[in-house]
């Protein structure tokens, strides 16, 4: 079991040449006369290899020396050069490199399964790193290595050469180790799989939510508060004020149809456009209506999402106040000029021009009822999504009127962009005509005709007349693309790209931006509102100041200042008033005597005077109700003892007044009053809406008007309350009447009331 590396070749050489090179060893040119060979027959295995070294070396000098000279013995670079080759001595072919290093020829032997010497490998070196690997058996494991069980031994012993690398038997000295580190790896990979798995669960549960994100509950749908429709029935009620309108009373004036509810998502203002059909979504659907959700681009308008569990489907759109693009072309609206409506063409392109660059490839219903308005004058398309769905809802007849030709034939073609072309190119004409759709309203035929006449195609097509009004300078340009977009020949409609960049390309003289041309429309607006306002603010001033007038006579001017101010006027209660109550004796027969007219002009007249003595006294005049007349001093503004005074000379200078005052058509009739006053405590306060009064309520009230119905013609009379008060300013003319029975009051001491005393005259009595 051995194998050798034969570094030897076959040699050319016999025993006879071994004997010469011994016989001839002491001669020329090694002279050795000690060598003593007599007992050699052979040489030594390396005696031919200096040989052929000799041998070498002379071959060199042959091929040098002619060039060189003796500088080749000197200078062994030129050997170097010439040492290159194949040469031939005693050990056969010798081969030489550069810098004459000769290359290896070696034999790999070994003994074969007889024990004989064989050949098995031979490594041919044509340089110190390249050789020639030449097999000389097929089979190794079975020839070269037959000794070793037929098998190719390792490059290294499994325990290593000095046998003190053996590996460790682990499950025999480590079991415990191998057990703990089994155990831990089983409870990693339990643990990996639970965490793969929860990874899996939450991607899956992630995948769902985004499918089913759109779908928004109906409860987090705020209805808007009810408008207010009438005027609030407590006192503040009298306060002038315009509310600010917030993101939360948007839509406190809109009302729900049967297409559309409007309602707050999360304090936004949405439009619920409601189906008629049942929605149930199948996956592609979900994956279109989560697709939906995400899109933001200024001329779409944003869709929330659907609501599935009201009583109908709702599909939840941003809310754009202004309305659709079909309701605002028909209002009487001075902004609508040339650049208006092409920056309305403007957004429309560009929000179909995005749509049809999505996934949906196209609108389907595009009408001008779906473009809306947003409160920036943006157009925004709107009603794009679940077109499947909507397509098995029944389409109304006037929304076919801007249906491409080529869909109404085809029952089964719902859609296309050419399709969206041709609705484009309707609306396109609505915008610069400022009409309906073919103009239907002033049109001899019925909607139902212009759909059939557009249907049927032929020669003479049905198509809107373009009229534009005198007022608007539009570039024609837009109303060749508006022609080319309803072509009855699909493949001669422009695309919405082609359309996009035709209209780049025209320069539009004005404003950068639609809101900056708005704004110097407005400014304009302004300049010319201004004067207006001004005069107009006169107008109110004055009207604010009659207004003024009127409710502080009839209410007092502490009452109507209150409410003036917004604030509520509570009921409240007076310790001490003197309530004054008049009356004219036989009203009922005088009115017999007199016309209506004269009536009416006899009282205004007479209490004009009335009022004229009010004024000077500091007396409030409650009511007046035919030929009664009621008063009361000391509210609400309390003075003391003061209104008993007031009210005193309230009555003494009424009596002077029916003294004088003459009747035109009645000559020598006298009117004569009956007059009653008592004094106490009584609450007042505001009652009514509509026509609010500062009424007084109370006993003292009630007894002073049993005071007025019990007493006499041209007699002031007067309760033991006021006659105490009056009697304690010694001014006044008082006398006992003596006790009298009042109904509901029994048996009461009254007094009358005849005068001033002394030369004291109060101003206002001269008239």
């Amino acid at each position: 079991k051995m194998f050798s590396i034969d570094l030897t070749r076959r040699q050319t050489t016999s025993l006879v040449d071994d004997k010469d090179v011994l016989e001839n060893i002491k001669k020329w040119p090694f002279y050795c006369s000690d060598c003593d060979v007599s007992n050699l027959t052979t040489l030594s295995r390396y005696a031919w290899y200096l040989n052929d070294a000799i041998y070498f070396w002379a071959s060199l000098l042959n091929k040098t020396l002619p060039l060189y000279g003796d500088e080749a013995f000197t200078n062994y670079s030129l050997l170097r050069k010439h040492c290159p080759g194949k040469y031939y001595g005693k050990t056969g072919e010798m081969t030489y490199g550069v810098n004459c290093i000769r290359t290896a020829y070696l034999h790999l032997r070994g003994l074969d399964d007889s024990e004989s010497s064989s050949v098995y490998i031979i490594y041919n070196f044509s340089s110190i790193t390249d050789y020639k690997k030449q097999m000389e058996v097929d089979d190794l494991a079975n020839t070269m290595f037959a000794n070793w069980g037929n098998k190719i031994p390792l490059n290294v012993p499994i325990c290593g050469y000095k046998g003190n690398s053996c590996p460790i038997d682990i499950f025999k000295d480590h079991l415990m180790e191998v057990i703990i580190v089994g155990v831990v790896i089983i409870v990693f990979l339990i643990f990996l799989a639970i965490l793969i798995i929860c990874i899996l669960l939450k991607i899956n549960r992630k995948k769902n939510e985004e499918l089913t994100q759109w779908i928004i509950p109906y409860v987090k749908l705020e209805k808007p508060l009810p408008s207010e429709t009438e005027i609030n029935k407590s006192l503040n009620s009298f306060v002038s004020s315009v509310p600010s309108q917030t993101s939360n009373n948007i839509l406190t004036t809109k009302q729900e149809t049967g297409k559309f509810m409007f309602v707050y998502l999360d304090g936004e203002a949405i439009a619920g456009e409601k189906h008629s059909l049942i929605f149930e979504p199948s996956k592609e659907q979900k994956i279109e209506l989560s697709k939906l959700i995400l899109w933001e681009h200024e001329n779409i308008n944003k869709f929330y999402g659907m609501s599935l569990d009201a009583k109908l489907p709702l599909s939840l759109w941003k809310y754009c106040k202004r309305g659709s693009l079909f309701d605002i072309l028909q209002s009487d609206n001075s902004i609508f000029d040339a650049f208006f409506l092409v920056s309305l063409i403007k957004d429309l392109v560009e929000g179909l021009h995005f749509i049809h660059n999505s996934f949906l490839h196209y609108h389907g219903r595009l009408t001008s009822k779906n473009c809306l308005i947003s409160d920036r004058w943006q157009l925004k398309i709107s009603d794009f999504n679940l077109f499947s769905y909507r397509s098995c809802q029944k389409m109304k007849t006037k929304d076919k009127l801007w249906t491409a030709p080529e869909i109404l034939r085809n029952d089964n073609l719902t859609g296309s962009k050419e399709g969206d072309i041709y609705s484009f190119a309707i609306i396109c004409s609505e915008i610069l005509t400022k009409k309906f759709p073919f103009d239907y309203n002033n049109r001899k035929e019925s909607v139902e005709e212009i759909i059939y006449l557009v249907k049927r195609g032929g020669h003479n097509l049905l198509r809107p007349d373009i009229e534009i009004p005198p007022n608007i300078e539009i570039n024609m340009t837009y109303v060749t693309i508006i022609k080319d977009s309803w072509s009855e020949v699909i493949e001669k409609r422009p695309t919405i790209k082609q359309i996009k960049n035709i209209i780049e390309t025209l320069k539009e003289s004005g404003a950068k931006n639609l809101m900056d041309h708005v704004f110097s429309i407005l400014e304009d607006y302004a300049s010319t509102l201004r004067l207006e306002i001004e005069e107009r603010s006169k107008e109110l001033k004055e009207e604010q100041k009659k207004s003024d007038l009127l409710l502080e006579r009839m209410l007092p001017q502490a009452v109507a200042r209150k409410l003036k101010l917004g604030k509520i006027v509570e009921p409240e209660n007076f310790d001490s008033v003197t309530i004054f109550f008049a009356d004219i004796v036989k009203f009922t027969d005088l009115s017999l005597k007199c016309s209506p007219i004269q009536i009416i002009t006899l009282v205004n007249d007479l209490y004009s005077l009335f009022d004229g003595v009010i004024e000077n006294l500091n007396v409030y005049k409650v009511e007046t109700i035919g030929d009664g007349y009621l008063c009361v001093s000391g509210l609400p503004i309390r003075n003391g003892t003061k209104h008993v005074e007031d009210i005193a000379n309230l009555a003494l200078n009424f009596m002077d007044i029916c003294e004088k005052f003459t009747l035109p058509h009645l000559p020598g009739y006298k009117i004569l009053l009956r007059i009653g006053c008592n004094t106490g405590s009584c609450v007042a306060g505001v009652v009514g809406l509509s026509m609010p009064r500062y009424c007084v309520f109370g006993d003292t009230v009630n007894t002073a008007s049993r005071m007025e119905s019990n007493g006499k013609p041209s007699r002031i009379h007067i309760s033991q309350s006021t006659y105490n008060l009056l009697n304690e300013t010694h001014k006044y003319n008082l006398e006992c009447r003596g006790e009298i029975i009042i109904k509901g009051k029994g048996v009461m001491t009254t007094y009358w009331l005849n005068g001033i005393i002394g030369d004291w005259r109060y101003p206002g009595n001269s008239h």
